[in-house]
This record gives structure tokens, sequence and C-alpha cells, in this order.
């Protein structure tokens, strides 16, 4: 598994990752287990892009299948975003451009 975040804001992924850190361990409901953590963080990204930016998507295309060979996720890709109602639509159609909807073999996509 991955993690990568896709956000307006230029962050690396250290800074995404000390971030998100932060954040799990002030909301988490369960302490959070630091052998469990390393390998969690390690595995989480930051991918800057604005929701109307096709090349973005493209980007994260290109890094999703380094992440993919990397880190043996095999296209497996779920795709969260928080995002207002009206992006809906222009980031559903750039994940398609993208190609980031279709899957391979073995693999899924939601």
């Amino acid at each position: 598994m991955a993690i990568v975040g896709f956000a307006r804001r230029k962050k690396s992924d250290e800074e995404f990752r000390r971030d998100l850190e932060e954040a799990t361990r002030k909301f988490s409901r369960q302490a959070v287990r630091d052998e469990i953590w390393k390998t969690l963080r390690n595995r989480s990204f930051n991918h800057q892009s604005e929701f109307g930016d096709e090349s973005g998507y493209k980007r994260l295309a290109k890094r999703l299948d380094e992440i993919d060979k990397d880190h043996g996720t095999r296209g497996n890709r779920l795709f969260y975003f928080a995002a207002a109602p009206d992006q809906f639509e222009p980031i559903l159609k750039h994940l398609k451009a993208a190609g980031l909807n279709d899957t391979c073999k073995g693999s899924w996509s939601a």
C-alpha cells in the first residue's frame, strides 16, 4: 500500500509525511504503533497539481507507475479527492485522460 496526497500546495514528500504523522498522532482513536508508522511513512508521497490541470494527472500516472515498481502495489489504486462537487467532473475527466481509470490485468482501480 502507498498513500499519495494530491494538493495544490507545493509540499515535499518529507513535509507531507511530517504533516501526515502529526495529524495521525493527534486524531487517531488508537495509539500509533511506531513500527507500523515507519513502514507507512516510507510509502507516503505528495503530488502537487491543480484539479483542473490535465498535465498534473499525467505526471501523477507516471509517479504511480514508479511507486508500483518500487513498492509492489501492482496498479491497485483507490482515488479519494476531498473536493467541492463542482470539481468532480474535471477531476474524473482528467483521471480518464491520463488513463488512471484503466486497470492492468489482476489489478483494480476505484
